[in-house]
């Protein structure tokens, strides 16, 4: 497929056009969501007496299914269109987003979840394949591809915040009903923009989206149900690590497979999931714990707690909007290694300041997670795009969102389980593995990017 196959040749003299602002605001919405929850929950278990089970499951059940059925819809966007996708997906996040909202049971709200994680899953590639073919220049999808991952990295800050402000000054609900405008606006800005029909067929995968999505179910499960039922936990998760061996099998022998062998055989490619995957891992693990943290050890409404979070929404946003400069002067390798090695600084930090129970340094020591997580996600984005035939754009952007929020869901189910007997040791724990782990992605970088890659020179 060439670059100009899904998108109307007017949107290629500049990266702030109609169809990149629908990209970039779909990704916000999409990562809104699996932040703005944390400074909720709280309310939402008092409100229904769930216990800490049943709250992760608020988090991961859209997660879960945001991750798996990526696999199958990054190829559905090369298929079909990522136009006709995205629109679909805008749609779908609606209506669902409406009915988590109005969910008159805590079951129900999980299971709204669930749906919502479809539409999510149908609008994440799509955005970014969508984006990817609409900015032609390589200096210019560099930037592009950087707003796109600004407007994900201010929602990942400002989630917490927003969700804290709503819930204490109208209530837990609004978090998921202030959607359906932003949903209503982009489908109205995408009625003025045309799309060329889209050139590849590509066949599906059903042995793998379900190898995928039954392993995916059954580890977190067992994870989250460990400490409830150590035989019922390990069962779940012996199930869940077969079914995700018998899905690279799988993978392997078959022509059309989810993510193609030659992907794999791409050490760029796997140094960028590796690190996407363990960015989400880290980020989204901590702020689950902080979120619970601030208000049951410290007190704080969930407002303030969500204030506690301000140094992430100020920094993480400056450094998005700043990633696309640099890339452009010294390639990807350096803010990305810089990055990781900031936030698993802050990470280690803020591990300190919860052993101590210092909010001054808990402050102190999300300033480098923000740099560091604004820094980094921009160049391993653009690296891994850039390392693509525009005609796996789909594909790729499938691949890396699904490593990504795979992640996010392990993430939140390890780091819940440590947190379930003493909220402030496994806090501390959590955040001292984030570091490690980001130390360690960092290490891949040094290895499999080489220096000065993607520079736009």
């Amino acid at each position: 497929m060439s670059d100009a196959t899904d998108v109307h040749p007017a949107t290629k003299s500049s990266i702030y056009t109609p169809v990149v602002l629908v990209c970039c605001a779909s990704f916000f919405l999409i990562t809104l969501d699996a932040t703005i929850v944390n400074s909720a929950l709280y309310s939402i278990q008092l409100h229904w007496s769930g216990s800490i089970a049943a709250i992760q499951w608020i988090v991961d059940s859209y997660t879960i299914v945001l991750a798996a059925l990526m696999l199958s819809t990054g190829a559905l966007a090369d298929r079909v269109g990522a136009h006709r996708l995205l629109v679909l997906g805008l749609w779908l996040f609606m209506i669902t987003s409406a009915a988590c909202g109005s969910a008159p049971m805590l079951g129900l709200l999980i299971a709204f979840r669930v749906a919502q994680g479809i539409g999510a899953a149908t609008m994440l590639p799509a955005s970014l394949a969508l984006l990817t073919l609409a900015v032609v220049d390589r200096a210019a999808r560099v930037k592009a591809t950087s707003l796109w991952a600004a407007a994900g990295g201010i929602a990942v800050a400002a989630g917490p915040v927003l969700g804290g402000a709503l819930t204490t000054w109208i209530g837990w609900r609004t978090i998921f009903l202030i959607n359906i405008p932003v949903c209503a606006i982009c489908l109205f800005a995408f009625r003025t923009a045309s799309f060329a029909k889209p050139a590849i067929a590509r066949r599906f995968d059903p042995a793998g989206q379900l190898l995928a999505t039954v392993g995916l179910v059954a580890l977190t499960g067992g994870v989250i149900e460990f400490r409830g039922d150590h035989r019922l936990g390990a069962v779940l998760c012996g199930a869940g690590v077969v079914s995700l061996v018998l899905f690279l099998v799988v993978e392997s022998k078959i022509p059309h497979a989810a993510i193609p062998t030659s992907l794999w055989r791409n050490r760029v490619f796997d140094s960028c999931v590796a690190t996407g995957f363990a960015l989400n891992f880290a980020y989204f693990g901590s702020v689950f714990v902080l979120g619970l943290l601030v208000q049951q050890v410290f007190g704080y409404s969930p407002a303030l707690g969500g204030a506690t979070f301000i140094p992430l929404t100020i920094f993480i946003t400056a450094s998005n909007l700043f990633a696309g400069k640099l890339i452009a002067r010294f390639g990807a390798f350096t803010p990305l290694m810089i990055g990781q090695l900031l936030e698993a600084a802050g990470f280690f930090a803020v591990a300190y300041g919860v052993h101590t129970q210092s909010m001054p340094t808990i402050l102190i020591g999300m300033v480098p997670i923000g740099v560091g997580a604004g820094t980094a996600s921009p160049p391993m984005m653009s690296t891994l795009m850039n390392s693509v035939a525009p005609s796996d754009s789909g594909l790729a952007a499938g691949a890396l969102n699904c490593l990504r929020q795979i992640g996010t869901v392990l993430g939140v189910a390890v780091f819940g389980v440590l947190i379930a007997n003493n909220i402030v040791t496994g806090a501390a724990r959590s955040l001292v593995a984030s570091g490690a782990i980001l130390v360690f992605t960092a290490a891949l970088t040094t290895l499999f990017i080489p220096r000065g890659h993607l520079s736009t020179d």
